[in-house]
């Protein structure tokens, strides 16, 4: 059971770090890539963008391993992702709110997570971690949580701001990370 009551170190090699992190010259996918395909072959580019890279260890998943890390894309409807991805950090979903501020409440007109599924799925597929004995959170044992959000907690926000509406339905693609050391 993956126990998410603490915060864990992170478990990435420093060297995969970007260059200019936190700062506003940050070297752009391509060179961090360049730089550090070889040593992530085994997971999709899309993966280590969206994972690493971007947010590099202020993701809360930053703790697993990425050595070991295998992973599966997959084709989910929006129900299915709703009913079997558990978001732990990023909540609670407040579906009208959520509609109103990606799609421009403040002014701004639609963000880039409701453009993307405004036009039917999200632009890059959700990351979730596989948890086959389930998660023990603040609130007790949920020994029947089979997927964690490990990235997309916008994707997931408006996706139920979007269900709630009769929209969204997908499918939409999710990708799936098996990490040995989660059982």
């Amino acid at each position: 059971m993956l126990d998410l009551r603490k915060r864990y170190d992170c478990a990435w090699d420093e060297a995969l770090r970007p260059r200019g992190e936190g700062e506003l010259d940050k070297e752009d996918f391509t060179s961090w890539w360049e730089r550090n395909g070889e040593r992530l072959a085994h997971l999709a580019p899309r993966i280590a963008e969206q994972w690493i890279y971007r947010h590099w260890t202020h993701s809360y998943t930053a703790f697993v391993s990425l050595t070991d890390l295998t992973w599966r894309l997959e084709s989910w409807s929006g129900d299915e992702v709703l009913n079997r991805a558990h978001m732990e950090f990023g909540g609670p979903f407040a579906p009208d709110d959520d509609y109103k501020i990606f799609n421009g409440a403040r002014g701004f007109g639609p963000n880039a997570t409701a453009r993307a599924m405004n036009a039917g799925s999200w632009d890059m597929p959700l990351l979730l971690l596989e948890t086959p004995s389930g998660i023990q959170t603040q609130d007790g044992e949920m020994p029947l949580v089979r997927f964690l959000v490990a990235e997309g907690s916008k994707r997931m926000r408006y996706l139920h701001a979007l269900r709630a509406r009769g929209e969204g339905e997908g499918p939409h693609e999710v990708f799936i990370l098996k990490s040995p050391a989660i059982t």
